[in-house]
């Protein structure tokens, strides 16, 4: 499995489309650099939640919480607040 600055530099690179493996080895070791430095700033850039995303966290954590009130699908719980933070900062928030 990539790792996260991997995989967001990579993104940054192909522009979201998955150029592969084979694409990615044969770019100048300095694109892959300077992509690698990008994500970084990037993925710093979101480690605080913006208040949309916040929001969007707590109520997927609610409902969760409301759905399996035992803890038994914890991982799917904060797997779901995660990609629900990130769709609402990829909506704007």
């Amino acid at each position: 499995m990539t790792g996260m600055i991997e995989r967001v530099a990579r993104a940054i690179h192909f522009r979201g489309e998955d150029g592969g493996d084979d694409a990615w080895n044969h770019c100048q070791s300095w694109l892959r650099d300077l992509a690698r430095e990008q994500a970084k700033a990037a993925i710093e850039a979101m480690r605080e939640p913006t208040e949309m995303m916040s929001r969007a966290g707590m109520k997927s954590i609610q409902a969760w919480e409301d759905s399996d009130p035992d803890g038994i699908l914890m991982d799917f719980r904060e797997l779901s607040c995660w990609r629900t933070m990130i769709d609402a900062a990829l909506g704007g928030g």
